[in-house]
Order: C-alpha cells, then structure tokens, then sequence
C-alpha cells in the first residue's frame, strides 16, 4: 500500500462472555491475538462492544498502535476494582499508531423524548448510555478528525436523536478537519431515517459504499448495519469487508483512502 494511501475501518467486537474474559475460545484460538494480526494493516480502526476484559488483553499484542477512549459509564470505571465484571461496560476505542492530538469521549442521547417508548427502551435495554469516541490524528501530515460510534438498537425516536447530534459533531469539527465517521449504525441503507441522514451529510461525507452483510445474526440472519463516511476531499481507492475470522458477529469493513490533490 503506498504511503499516501490511509486505511480506516470500523468493527463491532462483539460484547461475547468469550471476549469479556480476555478472547481465548474454547477451540484454542486467541481472539486477541485475531484481531491483534488485523490491526496492524489499518491506520485508524474504529471499534465497538470493546469490553474491559478484552481491551486489556487486546493492548498487550498491538504493538505501537493504541487505544483511544473511554468507557460507556466514565473514565474512573477503567480504575475502579472488579469493573471489568460490568458486562454492558462497552467502549467505542478508536485504534490507531499515529500521533493522537485530540482525545474526547460523549454521551449521546440515549433516553427517548417520546413517552409510548419507554417501556420499549427499558425491556430492550435502550436505556444504557451510547457513546461516540472523537480523535484527532496526524496521518500523512493531515490533521483528521475520526468520529466513532454504536447506534441504538430498538428505538428509532432515539436513533433520530443521535443520528441529530452526530450531525452537529459533523459541522462542528469540519471547520478544522477532515473527517471520518465510522461505527455500527444499526440501520441499513433502507432505513429512511439512516438514508436521510446519508443525504443530509453528502455535501461534506460520502458514505463507502460496501453494501454486503456485515452482521451476521443467529437463524441465518445478517444485515449490513455497519458503516464508514468519509470528507469528499479523499477518493476511496479501495473498499471491501475482512472476515472476522470467529473473534465477532461482524465482519471488519475496511476503506483505503487518498487526499485529492488540489486543482491550481
């Protein structure tokens, strides 16, 4: 890959009891180390349902690449005795090699404004606090700013909502940067609420389009739910998605990009 070339990604770990516990399967297999191995052909990887128990043992075998981001109820539960333990304590890590200036980590709306959802959010669990991880990363001499996230599930008031406030972290931080949004959106392309936003953002993102399955559910179920935007100052070289290989239900997706040049 030439030197000019950045590749993003993003990929839902899957919050298992296997990768709670550090990766190591039954069969012998390291998730750890799976993923480990995939890591070191991205320059930025966008992740979901990364667990405690799996990022600390993922940290120990990545090298130079690192972790950025905090946890779904605050930076203090990564020091706090046994949080680990905390099974729906999922962080949105961005991973990356390069040199890291900006660092944040926000609550997205989480709680519906609509009364006759609330039973919904509480038996489904849309009640627990989603997150977006923002970075800013020198790549190639360019500052970009990365914006990861993991969408509700169940309720689509509170999708609009967070789908709302990303768009706001859009503008905001386009005055600056090159931007790269990635995460599992839980909507596919024929959800008119996601296909709206996909619109909404064209004059500034472009969405990449890999449109395979990129979930895989039990009874034979798949969608594709997970999703990279990219600034419309980079042409997309290269997508696709990588098999996960066991580690997760979702497959990584990948994009390579390249900064357009500049007409005179």
């Amino acid at each position: 890959m030439g030197k000019e070339i950045i590749r993003v990604g993003t990929f839902n770990v899957e919050n298992s009891k296997v990768n709670r516990a550090g990766g190591l399967r039954p069969d012998g297999l390291d998730n750890s180390e799976l993923l480990a191995k995939e890591i070191q052909g991205f320059d930025l990887l966008g992740t979901q349902e990364l667990t405690m128990g799996f990022a600390n043992t993922l940290k120990l075998k990545m090298g130079k690449y690192k972790l950025y981001g905090d946890y779904r109820y605050g930076k203090l539960t990564s020091k706090i005795p046994l949080s680990n333990k905390i099974p729906s304590n999922e962080n949105n890590n961005i991973i990356t090699n390069k040199s890291v200036i900006f660092n944040k980590t926000i609550t997205l709306p989480w709680m519906s404004k609509n009364i006759k959802d609330l039973p919904v959010s509480i038996t489904k669990l849309s009640i627990l606090p989603c997150i977006a991880t923002i970075v800013v990363a020198v790549v190639n001499g360019e500052k970009i700013c990365m914006i990861n996230t993991h969408l509700d599930y169940h309720v689509k008031s509170v999708q609009k909502l967070q789908l709302e406030m990303l768009k706001d972290l859009i503008n905001k931080y386009k005055k600056e940067y090159s931007i790269i949004l990635t995460g599992d959106f839980n909507m596919e392309l024929s959800d008119l609420q996601f296909s709206k936003f996909v619109d909404d953002i064209k004059p500034d993102l472009q969405r990449v389009e890999v449109d395979e399955k990129t979930w895989h559910g039990s009874y034979g179920r798949s969608a594709c739910v997970d999703h990279i935007f990219v600034s419309n100052d980079y042409e997309i070289q290269d997508k696709g998605i990588i098999n996960s290989n066991g580690v997760s239900d979702h497959d990584i997706v990948y994009a390579d990009i390249k900064k357009k040049q500049k007409k005179n």
